[in-house]
C-alpha cells in the first residue's frame, strides 16, 4: 500500500513538470509573438508587414553614418531606444526614439531590421509607409531632414572610404532617393509651436529589391539629416508593401 501510494506521488510530480513546462512554452511563444511583425497577405504574391513597437523593437538596430572619421563619436551623442511617444501626442505608447546632434550638418541615422519569410532569391517591388513624430516646422529645421525607407539583400553595414564613414546602401542624399532606398519626404511639420505632432510619409518610388538566397531582406528606415543642430525624432509605426514580381 506505501509503495502505491509513492507511486501515485511520483506520477503526480511528473505530471506537475510536463503541465508546468507547456505553460512556460506557452508564455514563451507569446512573448515572442509580441515582439513579432504584424502580416497580412492580400494575396499569394503581395504581403504587407507592419511594425507598431508596443511591445520592444521587435528587431530593429539603430545606428548612424555620413561623418568624417576624425569627429570623435561622443560628440553625437547619439542614442537609440524603445521610449513612449511625448505627452502631447500619446505618453502611454512607446516607438522607437532617436536623439542626436548633427554637428556634421550631414547626418544620417537610421534602423534595421531583417526580416526572414520570403521566397529565395526572388524579386519583390517595395514601398514603404512611415508614422514618426517631428516637432520641426516644414518651412525652417523640418525641411532640412529628409526620412527615408529602403531594403536590401545584404546587411546595411557602416563602410570606410578615406576618412568618411558612410554605408553599403543605395540611399542617395537628401531630398533624393538611390536605388535601395526611397524619398518619402521631409519632417516637417505645419505647426510651429515646438510640440511633436505626428506625420505620415509615404512611397512614391518602388524599389525592386530581391531576397537572398534564405529568404531574407534587410529593411531600412532613417533620417538623412542637413539640420545641423540637437535632433530628436520618433518612428511610431512602419508598413512595408511587398509584391512579388513575376
Amino acid at each position: 500500500m506505501k509503495y502505491l501510494t509513492v507511486l501515485k506521488k511520483k506520477k503526480m510530480n511528473k505530471l506537475l513538470y510536463i503541465l508546468f513546462f507547456c505553460f512556460l512554452a506557452q508564455f514563451l511563444a507569446a512573448c515572442a509573438l509580441q515582439e513579432s511583425e504584424e502580416m497580412i497577405s492580400p494575396s499569394p504574391n503581395e504581403l504587407a508587414i507592419e511594425y507598431s513597437f508596443s511591445n520592444g523593437t521587435q528587431g530593429w538596430q539603430g545606428d548612424f553614418c555620413d561623418y568624417d572619421f576624425s569627429t570623435a563619436m561622443s560628440e553625437f551623442d547619439f542614442a537609440y531606444e524603445h521610449k513612449f511617444l511625448p505627452p502631447e501626442i500619446n505618453s502611454a505608447k512607446p516607438a522607437l526614439r532617436f536623439r542626436f546632434d548633427n554637428v556634421s550638418n550631414d547626418l544620417f541615422v537610421f534602423a534595421k531590421n531583417r526580416y526572414d519569410l520570403l521566397e529565395p532569391s526572388t524579386l519583390y517591388e517595395v514601398t514603404f509607409s512611415v508614422e514618426i513624430a517631428s516637432k520641426y516646422p516644414e518651412n525652417g529645421a523640418g525641411n532640412a531632414i529628409s526620412l527615408k525607407a529602403g531594403a536590401s539583400p545584404l546587411e546595411p553595414a557602416k563602410t570606410l572610404s578615406g576618412n568618411y564613414i558612410g554605408i553599403n546602401l543605395l540611399k542617395g542624399n537628401h531630398q533624393f532617393g538611390g536605388g535601395q532606398a526611397s524619398y518619402l519626404g521631409s519632417a516637417g511639420i505645419l505647426n510651429n509651436d515646438g510640440k511633436f505632432a505626428l506625420l505620415t510619409r509615404s512611397s512614391n518610388q518602388k524599389l525592386l529589391i530581391s531576397s537572398d538566397s534564405r529568404g531574407s531582406m534587410w529593411l531600412v528606415v532613417g533620417f538623412d539629416s542637413q539640420y545641423g543642430a540637437y535632433t530628436e525624432l520618433y518612428v511610431n509605426r512602419i508598413r512595408i508593401f511587398l509584391k512579388k514580381v513575376s
